[in-house]
């Protein structure tokens, strides 16, 4: 009964999420029960009678079907609403993106805390990865040398890209059972909240395609020029960004966590079988022709950011 008095504010939810009474307590919880028995049909509180008790009683499902009336509408259009909520936050389109995200920020940042031992392994993870493709970039002598390097770019790629998705579902999840009560509440909109979620995610993908650069490009001795040094954090970066909205997306679409972690292997799977193919075929440009076979490989990518290198006999555009 003590715990009850202490408190100063109360936000009572009825049956679906909807709000039937924000406000102050009051000493001694005054002010709810005056709100309480200020509605018509509410029978006063008897002496003595816990007040906490006694407002759950009257505010039941049973006792609105009984007395006919609605507790969530009769909030609604009081005077103790407006005071609580002066102007509508769902209008307020600005306001409510720049408060999601710093909730959001905080909830990434003690996820962060709470699972630094994960974060920690990212670095060991890029090592690992990259580490049997040691200087490859730099002993290209035919096509299989070529080929081995593309194939260590794919792996690592889908590989950090599956774990950023496959990770983030757990996280998600949990937070849609708040989303779930605070949008009841009408706190905010949906497309808000996924605003938001969207923008809280951006840093800390960036902080993680950084790191996967400076682990993995000079390992694999890539030519260390700016324009390509920024391409492939700017690939990275993109290939984490639609992995981890993915992963978002098949938690917003699906009913439940153990569906969406179902789901999601068919869903790396046509990923994985259209993410591209080699097309051995000639070159409309003329100083691509000395290998028609390589030429093939450049299949999203303007040539004229590649600099042709000659291995040998072999022609390696990179």
């Amino acid at each position: 009964m003590s715990n009850w008095s202490f408190e100063q504010q109360l936000v009572l939810l009825k049956t679906g999420g909807r709000v039937i009474y924000c406000g102050p307590l009051g000493r001694y919880s005054l002010k709810v029960i005056e709100y309480f028995e200020s509605i018509s049909g509410v029978p006063k509180i008897k002496d003595n009678y816990n007040p906490a008790t006694w407002m759950l009683e009257v505010s039941s499902t049973s006792s609105e079907a009984e007395l006919g009336i609605d507790f969530a509408e009769i909030y609604k259009n009081s005077a103790l609403h407006e005071s609580a909520f002066p102007y509508p936050l769902l209008a307020k389109w600005l306001g409510s993106v720049q408060n999601l995200p710093l909730e959001a920020a905080l909830v990434l940042l003690e996820k962060s805390f709470i699972q630094l031992d994960a974060i920690t392994s990212y670095a060991f993870r890029f090592f690992t990865l990259r580490a049997p493709f040691w200087g490859q970039a730099k002993k290209i002598d035919d096509q299989q040398s070529l080929f081995t390097l593309l194939g260590s770019m794919y792996s690592s790629t889908l590989f950090c890209g599956i774990n950023n998705a496959s990770s983030i579902l757990a996280y998600v999840n949990v937070e849609r059972t708040v989303f779930y009560r605070e949008k009841f509440s009408g706190m905010y909109a949906p497309w808000a909240y996924s605003t938001a979620q969207v923008i809280v995610e951006i840093p800390y993908l960036l902080a993680q395609t950084l790191a996967f650069t400076v682990i993995t490009y000079p390992m694999i001795g890539y030519e260390w020029s700016a324009p390509k040094v920024l391409w492939y954090f700017y690939t990275m970066l993109c290939t984490l960004l639609y992995f981890t909205y993915l992963g978002m997306m098949l938690i917003a679409i699906t009913p439940s966590f153990m569906i969406a972690a179902i789901s999601q292997s068919g869903v790396y799977t046509m990923l994985n079988l259209f993410s591209g193919f080699l097309i051995p075929r000639k070159s409309e440009t003329p100083s691509l022709t000395a290998n028609s076979q390589v030429v093939g490989l450049v299949l999203l990518c303007d040539a004229d950011f590649l600099v042709a290198k000659r291995h040998a006999h072999f022609t390696v555009w990179r």
